[in-house]
């Protein structure tokens, strides 16, 4: 994957340019640069991981994402919390901080803010790299997230690694158009298998069967109203109905109980459909 390597590098690289474009739609981005680079001006080694990684990968023409994740290395959890004292709006379910920051754009007196949302944290302070005592480096952390569509980690400095990529099944992942388990271990199940479903709904890519059987197998024990509730934590709002879990759920018990390798979910919401066997349903 060379060449994906290559195109993201240039993608964040542009992203991250200093130089001011001077149009009123670049000011969020360079709100953005600013909140990113302030641990990477105070010589602590600095990577995006996560979500905006792999949509700048699957979502080339579109706008910048306005989602960040960044795990920093060479710190106290004091000094990370005065860095960014300005834009700290709580702390996240996984030991990190959440920042929000609201951006003007510039002669557009009717526009909305656009709001930039970030989620911070100590490479030490993650979940699995201190749940399982992991040697607390970036190709150690790449391996716990819980998808493989989300094992992929970028430097963006401070040291001569800048722009470097660290991945564990990402690739593939883009390679073989599937969203599968990297690491079952997780302390919020239900958040995971519902966004294993959502990712792979809105990338169109297959579910793995190891996702597959995980998620089928969850929902045998948990209430359908569970999963929505564990959207509403995360997203602050339902991306998919309960009408639309049902009919995913029915995806995954009917193609397993087939023998299909892989589960391609039914993207069109269905009418109340009935799924025997699941409670919750």
């Amino acid at each position: 994957m060379d060449e994906v390597t290559i195109e993201l590098q240039k993608r964040v690289g542009e992203f991250l340019a200093p130089e001011a474009q001077r149009l009123p739609t670049d000011a969020p981005r360079r709100s953005a640069v600013e909140v990113l680079t302030r641990t990477v001006r105070r010589g602590w080694r600095t990577y995006l991981v996560g979500g905006f990684l792999r949509d700048v990968v699957v979502h080339p023409h579109s706008h910048w994402p306005r989602d960040f994740d960044i795990v920093v290395e060479g710190c106290s959890w004091d000094e990370l919390s005065r860095v960014f004292t300005d834009v700290i709006s709580g702390h996240n379910r996984f030991g990190g901080l959440t920042l929000r920051r609201w951006t003007e754009l510039p002669g557009q007196d009717n526009a909305a803010p656009q709001e930039l949302d970030f989620d911070v944290w100590r490479l030490e302070d993650t979940w699995a790299v201190r749940h399982f005592a992991l040697p607390r480096t970036i190709q150690s952390f790449v391996q716990t997230p819980f998808l493989n569509i989300d094992s992929i980690a970028m430097s963006i400095g401070p040291g001569d690694d800048y722009l470097t990529v660290f991945e564990h099944g990402f690739f593939d992942a883009l390679e073989r158009r599937y969203v599968e388990v990297n690491q079952t271990d997780n302390p919020y199940p239900i958040l995971c298998a519902v966004r294993g479903l959502i990712l792979a709904a809105s990338l169109n890519f297959v579910v793995g069967p190891k996702l597959a059987t995980f998620v089928y197998e969850l929902a045998m024990d948990v209430a359908l109203d569970e999963f929505v509730a564990a959207q509403v934590g995360h997203y602050g709002h339902v991306r998919s109905s309960r009408e639309q879990l049902a009919r995913w759920i029915l995806d995954l018990r009917t193609q397993l109980e087939a023998g299909r390798a892989q589960v391609r979910l039914t993207n069109e919401p269905a009418a109340e459909p009935s799924v025997p066997e699941v409670q919750g349903t």
